[in-house]
């Protein structure tokens, strides 16, 4: 079985009792065959019985790690796992039943090294929050055709040939931002290592649904994306890009001059927030270092 093992899907979870069931029967219910893929879940010290969810699903192996932080837990998972391919998500986070077949897609197309996939919300959600999302998708569309400086990753939805891990090497085990951190990695160590964007390989983020979550999270990407910047040369996009993007994601017709205003808002009060997030960072790193 183990020479059929394609993917080995990580998932590392701390206390997600909420989400880790629906999580599960996702990726359960991929659409290619259950031997082409193994689910690993990492326990990183949950105390709410998210762990004993898991224990004894069959077809899903439970490791724990008690050393906290996520890039820990995926490292642990990362050294056992068995796939040509590591599939990254999150225990809040539930799987298209293409996601896997999606992957292999973007991979047979492409030949590339790191597959990033789309993140949506749930159908609930505040229309503040889908204006977000569908900004979100056109910059990572933009993104991926930038200069590299620009580059940013995230665990919830990203795919990674092994053999380039076996090359990079293990995540940075940092709190956060270690998967942008690893892009750059990636990419400074061979340049010809191709990074894509494939927005049909889905996950669905079920923690996001309130306007006040999703700027809460710019904060928090500010402040941690000081650490990839400092270390890695990450930036975010600079004005001239950042407009750029804006008039991209005017053409979408779909929405008229009040959902545009009201996404302006939005942007700027996340870009204040980012910029605040990013000053915290900075004084963090300062007085208790790297």
């Amino acid at each position: 079985m183990q020479e059929r093992v394609i993917f080995s899907v990580i998932v590392p979870f701390r206390n997600e009792l909420p989400h880790i069931a629906a999580c599960i029967e996702s990726l359960q219910g991929q659409s290619i065959e259950r031997s082409q893929y193994e689910l690993l879940f990492v326990d990183n010290g949950s105390t709410d019985g998210a762990g004993d969810t898991i224990c004894g699903v069959p077809g899903v192996t439970l490791i724990r790690e008690d050393k906290p932080g996520s890039y820990i837990a995926r490292n642990a998972a990362i050294r056992v796992a068995a796939g040509r391919f590591l599939a990254f998500t999150d225990a809040d986070c539930v799987a298209d039943p293409d996601w896997l077949a999606q992957a292999q897609a973007a991979i047979q197309a492409t030949g590339v090294a790191v597959v990033l996939g789309r993140r949506v919300v749930p159908a609930s959600s505040s229309l503040a929050v889908r204006l977000l999302q569908d900004y979100d998708d056109t910059k990572m569309d933009f993104m991926i055709r930038s200069p590299s400086r620009f580059t940013y990753g995230f665990c919830s939805n990203m795919i990674i040939r092994a053999d380039v891990v076996r090359d990079v090497g293990l995540f940075d085990e940092w709190e956060r931002a270690a998967d942008t951190a690893y892009l750059h990695r990636v990419r400074h160590r061979n340049p010809g290592y191709r990074v894509v964007y494939w927005p049909a390989m889905r996950v669905t983020h079920l923690e996001v649904r309130t306007v006040s979550q999703a700027l809460r999270k710019m904060a928090v990407y500010g402040a941690s994306n000081t650490r990839p910047a400092r270390h890695m040369g990450y930036s975010p996009l600079d004005m001239g890009r950042s407009w750029e993007l804006w008039r991209m994601w005017r053409k979408n017709r779909r929405y008229h001059i009040g959902h545009r205003l009201l996404l302006f808002t939005l942007l700027l009060a996340g870009g204040l927030l980012y910029k605040m997030g990013e000053m915290k960072g900075r004084l963090c790193r300062r007085w208790m270092g790297p």
